[in-house]
């Protein structure tokens, strides 16, 4: 009777072939887009990153080319000894006009001698000034450089538009300190070229957090103090609470990047709009969007072909299986899918075969096993037989020496064998079976005579153990001719022992090369142990 199904096979696969589909491609989709996300957040800080550390780079770079250009100042002179004197003035001023020459940035360089006055001032600006005696031993230019440090100023603005810094250092010869007046409109420069999209920028701010330099120089004029921005007050105040996320002046939500400039403590600021930043993400996102709605759509569609497909051939497996499993093992199931359907269709086919096969096998198997029975009957039967000869000829043992090279004839295909006797100093051969003429003309040449390591008689009364040869053409210890005389290659021999003592051998001798079954070398080892029986 065939059982009725509550859901049948084609719309269950399609509906679960749709959950799954669906489901996949909506954990596909969300992942996707979270690392997108992440990926996109990540790149946008890197860039600005390594943004604000290049010009943080540049700026410091520029900074510290000047002070290199202040050092030349501080190198001993040999054209006067120093000192305040007007010599030495005219020799101080001659070396920082050259300084203006070779470093366009420094516009004024003034020297201000040990006891903390002004003597000399070069500009570019304005006139020289010798011996002006000005007081500043108060101010930091001269305490930091004269104890020996470079000291770099705050940021001025020359008539409002220019920025300037100043950088003191010793002076070297004469002593006192050298301060030089830097323009600073490279720092401007630098700050205004740098572009991340189209709103994004950069602006430097000093330790205190007062902006220094800005694409906007009017924000700079004004001293503008940024500290109260969330990402400028996390460096400016560390130990300050997190007040969130990164803003611009407008308060509008961005993403910032900073870096270090520990010379002079000022930081680089690059930022740019939030919406701005993610507006490509949010493309990404609409765009995956889109593609999942219409992922869903097709998975939908193919998953309800596929379905149907699926069934077709398992509805064939199903009636297969069932006629296979009435007893009609030559049926065969057709299913051309090309996939594991197939392969299972195959499967089915192949188990049919290998039950029909197996009955087969089964009648082989008793084959085999009755051919051995049949061959260990043939052995007992020998065994028997030499021991019949062994009872009806007590008195003669060549009865019993053909019995055993006629049973091992019959047992061993047809072998060559033969029969040794050994005195203690001779061997001697006493019984042969299918030696060649030229063998038993040759053996007449070489026996009786004492054991010969060359030839297989003498190893076994030599060893006193059964000894095996495999292939006597190719061992270069045997004797060869001997070997192509009697035509055999394979042998085994077993020794005639009495009391342990050897007696005699057994050999037998094959043409063809090749192991020899351990059942044959046990069967020859019984055969001597009855020779020796029938010897005592």
């Amino acid at each position: 009777m065939t059982r009725r199904y509550r859901w049948p096979l084609f719309p269950k696969y399609a509906l679960l072939i749709i959950a799954l589909v669906a489901g996949m491609l909506l954990a596909s989709g969300a992942v996707g887009l979270y690392f997108s996300h992440r990926e996109n957040q990540e790149h946008l800080a890197a860039l600005q990153n390594e943004k604000a550390q290049g010009a943080a780079n540049r700026i410091e770079q520029y900074v510290q080319g000047i002070e290199h250009e202040l050092g030349w100042t501080a190198l001993p002179r040999i054209d006067t000894s120093g000192g305040t004197g007007n010599d030495a003035l005219e020799a101080r001023r001659i070396e920082y006009l050259k300084l203006l020459r070779q470093a366009p940035a420094i516009t004024e360089v003034v020297w201000i001698d040990p006891a903390g006055r002004e003597q000399l001032r070069v500009s570019r600006l304005a006139m020289d000034a010798l011996g002006s005696a000005t007081d500043v031993s108060q101010e930091p230019k001269y305490t930091v450089a004269r104890a020996g440090k470079t000291w770099f100023g705050p940021v001025s603005f020359r008539k409002g538009t220019e920025p300037y810094m100043t950088i003191a250092r010793p002076a070297g010869s004469g002593g006192g300190v050298t301060a030089a007046k830097v323009n600073l409109k490279f720092v401007w420069e630098v700050v205004s070229k740098i572009r991340i999209g189209e709103k994004g920028l950069a602006y430097v701010v000093d330790a205190s957090g007062t902006l220094i330099a800005h694409p906007d120089i009017s924000l700079v004029l004004k001293k503008t103090d940024l500290s109260a921005l969330p990402q400028v007050a996390a460096l400016v105040r560390p130990d300050a609470a997190p007040s969130g996320e990164a803003r611009d002046l407008r308060g509008e939500p961005v993403l910032a990047a900073s870096a270090r400039i520990p010379t002079l403590a000022w930081t680089v600021f690059v930022e740019s709009p939030r919406a701005e930043a993610y507006a490509p993400l949010y493309a990404t996102l609409q765009r995956m969007g889109l593609v999942l709605v219409a992922a869903l759509l097709l998975s939908m569609a193919a998953s309800f072909f596929l379905a149907r497909a699926l069934v077709r051939p398992l509805r064939a497996l199903q009636q297969g299986a069932q006629q296979i499993g009435a007893g009609e093992l030559d049926r065969r199931i057709e299913v051309r899918t090309g996939d594991e359907l197939e392969g299972l269709a195959e499967q089915f086919n192949q188990m049919g075969a290998a039950l029909k096969a197996s009955y087969a096998e089964l009648e082989r198997k008793v084959e085999v096993r009755t051919a051995e029975l049949s061959e260990a009957l043939d052995y007992q039967t020998a065994i028997s037989a030499v021991l019949r000869v062994i009872s009806q000829s007590p008195t003669d043992v060549a009865p019993v020496f053909e019995a055993i090279l006629d049973s091992a004839s019959r047992l061993f295909d047809s072998p060559v064998s033969a029969v040794f006797r050994y005195d203690g100093r001779l061997v001697y051969l006493v019984a042969t079976r299918n030696w060649p003429a030229a063998a038993i003309a040759d053996a007449q040449r070489l026996y009786p005579a004492a054991p010969n390591p060359q030839m297989m008689s003498g190893r076994v009364i030599l060893s006193g153990q059964v000894q095996g040869q495999e292939d006597a053409l190719k061992d270069p210890a045997y004797d060869r001719q001997a070997a192509g005389v009697g035509q055999w290659r394979r042998m085994i021999g077993a020794p005639l022992l009495k009391d342990g003592a050897p007696v005699g051998a057994i050999v037998i001798a094959w043409p063809e090369a090749g192991p020899t079954p351990q059942r044959q070398t046990d069967l020859l080892k019984t055969f001597a142990d009855q020779a020796v029986i029938a010897i005592e």
